[in-house]
């Protein structure tokens, strides 16, 4: 099973990071070839609101006529408040991708403002040796990181956006 990490700082705080990094719209607009479905993305206002323990969504990637299910469950989901981290911990559930993402949204320890995101995954892709786990962590890596940063970049487009909890 390949695994990876990446670690990030935001300068937006905790709760805002959290906000973006589970926004799965905006993964639909940023993940080349993927779309994702399921009930955070059809609930009504943030869907880091609409995500809890429990919940299942699904991303699809497609590439002409073939299309894969990527599940996932959520396991574990205490977003951030004031000083405590955010945890969460989604498991893929998939006939051809299995593992796990393992997300915190922690106040930065090295100022008084924004927020550092750990991203730690496993991923196992069926079919694919464990001779090349290196290789399919590194690409899944720079994909990832790629996303995550993208994800907190688009907190600066979205200044008003509400906090979560917020109505």
């Amino acid at each position: 099973m390949a695994y990876f990490v990446i670690q990030l700082n935001s300068p937006y705080p905790p709760e805002l990071t959290w906000t973006v990094l589970w926004d799965l719209r905006a993964h639909d607009r940023i993940i080349p070839l993927t779309r994702l479905r399921g009930a955070p993305l059809t609930a009504t206002g943030a869907p880091a609101d609409a995500i809890d323990v429990g919940v299942v969504f699904t991303a699809w990637t497609t590439l002409g006529p073939w299309s894969i299910a990527d599940p996932m469950r959520v396991e574990h989901w205490v977003p951030p408040q004031q000083t405590r981290p955010g945890r969460a911990l989604i498991v893929k559930t998939g006939q051809v991708v299995t593992g796990n993402i393992e997300v915190t949204v922690a106040p930065r320890a090295d100022l008084d403002h924004g927020a550092t995101v750990h991203w730690a995954q496993q991923i196992d892709v069926r079919g694919v040796p464990a001779a090349l786990d290196p290789l399919t962590a590194a690409v899944a890596q720079t994909a990832y990181r790629s996303v995550v940063t993208r994800l907190i970049a688009a907190a600066a487009q979205a200044p008003a956006r509400r906090q979560p909890g917020t109505h």
